[in-house]
Order: structure tokens, then sequence, then C-alpha cells
């Protein structure tokens, strides 16, 4: 359950970076670095960004390591129906992939 509340706080932070990721090298490319690198990227901004809540999460137990692994799990877990929808509208509207 923890996860899932330090995931809500880098969410918008995982999207920013996962749309620019897109923009740059396309859907397909934009998509694994969504679901990989754009969570580690938002675990370091908001280490620098809020890092008391950072010193919350090692006062409760939970390492670094272990916040972004949860995280990365997360995003996992939402980002790939998701995009298969995208996909799917994607095909539908413009045609192919």
């Amino acid at each position: 359950m923890i996860y899932w509340q330090y995931f809500k706080g880098i969410v918008l932070l995982s999207v920013g970076i996962g749309v620019l990721l897109t923009a740059i090298f396309g859907m397909a490319w934009g998509f694994l670095f969504f679901v990989t690198l754009a969570p580690i990227g938002a675990h370091l901004l908001h280490g620098q960004f809020r890092p008391n809540e950072r010193i919350f999460y090692l006062n409760a137990g939970i390492s670094s390591w272990k916040l972004m692994c949860g995280s990365l799990l997360i995003q996992l877990i939402i980002s790939v129906p998701v995009f298969l929808l995208l996909i799917g509208f994607y095909s539908m509207f413009f045609g192919g992939f």
C-alpha cells in the first residue's frame, strides 16, 4: 500500500518524462522508455524536489531501492493495458502501427 502512495507522488513526473521520450523516439521506443526510464527518472527527481518525503519512507523501513522497484512494477502493470488500448485506437483511426 505504501508503494502505491509513493507511486501517486511520482506519477506526474513519470508521465511527463514518458511523453517527452515518446515525442522524441516514437511510439514503440517511447513506450519502452516510459515503462523503464521514466519511473527511474521520476524517482531521482522526486528525491531532489521532495527530500523530506524520501526520509519519511526511509524511517518507515523502506529503502530507496524498494521504492523504485515497487514503482516500476506498478508502472508496468498500469501502462501495458493502457498502451494496448492506445494502439487499438490508433490503428482504428489511422490504420496500422
